[in-house]
């Protein structure tokens, strides 16, 4: 998620088996009959309790990974409306992409900054 010039990270809460305390962009699972971009929002929705339709969330790409891809899509929403609700995260933070190294992160996040923002 976007705010400006600002995007939108979560914390995964200590009881995150792989990587608690790691910071990372809202996301998730597809659910059965779900396409990828109806997934996103309805995991944005479920993690932050921002609403953002699938019609305006924007397919950035998709990126390789082991047993699955990431397919990656950008939205605009109102900042600092953020309730996290699912218990798989415990902070939030909207930040410049400039910010993020300062965050314990997924590397992989700075190849989604860089589609996004053209710049790392």
């Amino acid at each position: 998620m976007v705010h400006g010039d600002r995007i939108l990270i979560l914390r995964r809460s200590a009881s995150d088996k792989d990587s608690p305390f790691v910071w990372g962009f809202p996301g998730g699972g597809v659910d059965k009959g779900e396409s990828f971009v109806e997934g996103a929002s309805r995991e944005l929705w479920e993690e932050t309790d921002l609403f953002i339709p699938p019609s305006h969330l924007c397919y950035i790409g998709t990126w390789p990974k082991k047993k699955r891809n990431f397919h990656v899509y950008v939205g605009t929403a109102p900042p600092f409306h953020v309730k996290l609700l699912d218990g798989e995260h415990d902070d939030f933070a909207w930040i410049y992409p400039s910010q993020l190294e300062e965050y314990e992160h997924f590397r992989k996040m700075d190849d989604f900054l860089e589609a996004v923002f053209h710049q790392s």
